[in-house]
């Protein structure tokens, strides 16, 4: 799975889910928030939806599916470390590697430091959701704070994304 971790005020999710799309811009996230800019960025940043070594848990608004990788016009660089635009060595991945790409993540994987933070997959393009998601968190304490932004995530989910699971997270 890879994760993408928004400016994650609920009203910026549900805009997103009504969307239907992923895209790169001031709801999915600026390079500011990986030390670089602070302006919108060309690429959607991902990360694997994993457990670092260390155990330590990064909790991610999106959860999607790796197929979204090899999508016809998809096109995707994996780095090491976060830089906000592909590196001279980062891997660049498209529809054409489709027949190798468990092994080519998984390659990628084990190169990996022992940090939750130490890569960053690039989308060039939007994701489609109703493609894609996975599964939803949304923080505990934004929903005290906005419950009928809430509460229209959830009708939404449910009519437009009934197979996407939603998690309640309590910081």
């Amino acid at each position: 799975m890879l994760g993408h971790l928004t400016n994650s005020n609920l009203t910026n999710i549900y805009k997103i889910l009504q969307n239907g799309y992923l895209k790169s811009g001031k709801e999915s996230g600026t390079t500011r928030m990986f030390g670089i800019h602070n302006k919108p960025s060309k690429y959607i940043y991902m990360m694997f939806a994993h457990t670092s070594k260390n155990n330590r848990v990064i909790t991610y608004n999106f959860e999607l599916d790796t197929s979204l990788l090899v999508e016809k016009k998809q096109k995707s660089y994996l780095n090491i470390g976060w830089l906000g635009k592909p590196s001279k060595n980062a891997i660049c991945i498209d529809h054409k590697s489709n027949l190798q790409l468990d092994k080519l993540l998984d390659d990628f994987s084990s190169k990996l430091p022992d940090s939750a933070f130490s890569h960053e997959i690039l989308l060039e393009r939007q994701v489609n959701l109703k493609k894609y998601l996975r599964k939803i968190t949304i923080y505990s304490e934004s929903i005290t704070r906005a419950r009928h932004t809430y509460n229209k995530i959830i009708t939404l989910l449910e009519k437009e994304y009934p197979d996407v699971v939603l998690v309640i997270h309590k910081k």
